[in-house]
């Protein structure tokens, strides 16, 4: 019986000098009928070569480079690279995370054995200087789609990371990537797939593993946050587009709720005013939001504007809270 295809697709930019490790980590897996499509978002270091050897060494790597057809960033890269894609089964990997020798053959085994289940999740571990270790906050998800899709909305932490799941191509076919977000671009891919009702099931297996080496190119989640507000208007225009009135009615306080905590702790710059007023609109549009809500924002916007870490910031801060 023929082995099933598994398609790895990694977006590249800039990876010269870690990409060969998760390169030799899809390398050594011990299941063997797996293709590796690794989509360059235009590499200025030596990605390319280094990549190259890997597609001469084996030809189950691929190496392509973002055709000007899709937008750039890794969102771009990883249409592209679903679109050449060929398998049965995609795992999304980032450029710089490692596979465990084993990832493949236990998570094609799993759905194999469980025909009913549209994806499967498992556990992610970290990387770090060389060492391998087990994450000891780990959360395992098993709860109905609803439920997931709260936490993708606004829960304190993402139920799982790109790479976790295993996914059965034709359950998302046709689903992309959201090339004009800079983040939020996981939940809102995630959001898709939960609001289509799919089976899935977590698993508490790590065979996979997060770089959090010290590395100039990869952003903190904090200094990410400070970038969230070009995204913010789009990740929520196109919330509200994928799901069905009754379902955001359901969201709608936390969401607002989320919405509120970004603008309060990471809302520093004026120049971020125009795009965070423009998704009150929206939301105003959507929930029709009452007036005490409105002046809540209004205030919390102005007065990061104005006066942030400036004293008796705080305790206006906490006032505004309390509206």
């Amino acid at each position: 019986m023929e082995l099933s295809l598994v398609s790895i697709i990694i977006p590249a930019f800039n990876r010269a000098h870690l990409i060969s490790e998760t390169l030799d980590s899809v390398l050594a897996q011990t299941y063997i009928r797996w293709e590796c499509i690794i989509v360059d978002d235009g590499s200025t270091d030596h990605t390319a070569d280094i990549v190259e050897k890997y597609v001469r060494k084996d030809n189950r790597f691929q190496y392509h480079i973002r055709p000007e057809t899709h937008k750039s960033g890794g969102n771009g890269a990883r249409n592209y690279g679903f679109g050449l894609s060929n398998g049965d089964f995609v795992i999304w990997l980032d450029s710089d995370d490692l596979l465990k020798e084993s990832c493949l053959q236990e998570r094609v085994l799993f759905l194999k054995n469980n025909s009913e289940l549209d994806f499967a999740v498992f556990s992610m571990g970290f990387y770090c200087n060389g060492f391998k270790t087990i994450d000891e906050n780990r959360e395992v998800v098993n709860k109905c789609n609803k439920e997931t899709l709260e936490q993708f909305l606004y829960g304190k932490k993402l139920p799982w990371q790109v790479s976790r799941p295993l996914y059965r191509k034709e359950v998302i076919e046709g689903i992309l990537f959201n090339e004009d977000l800079q983040v939020f671009q996981d939940d809102e891919y995630n959001i898709k797939i939960l609001n289509k009702n799919p089976n899935y099931k977590s698993i508490d297996i790590t065979d996979c593993y997060y770089r959090i080496d010290e590395d100039p190119d990869k952003l903190t989640s904090k200094e990410s946050f400070f970038k969230i507000f070009p995204s913010l208007f789009e990740y929520y225009k196109s919330v509200f587009s994928i799901l069905e009135k009754d379902k955001l009615e359901d969201f709608e306080l936390g969401m607002v709720d989320k919405f509120y905590h970004l603008v309060r702790f990471y809302h520093k710059s004026s120049k971020n005013n125009k795009t965070i007023l423009k998704t009150l609109q929206l939301f105003h549009k959507q929930f029709r939001l009452n007036y005490k809500t409105r002046f809540k924002f209004w205030s919390i916007v102005y007065l990061n504007s104005l006066w942030y870490n400036k004293r008796g910031h705080y305790r206006l801060i906490k006032q505004i809270d309390k509206l």
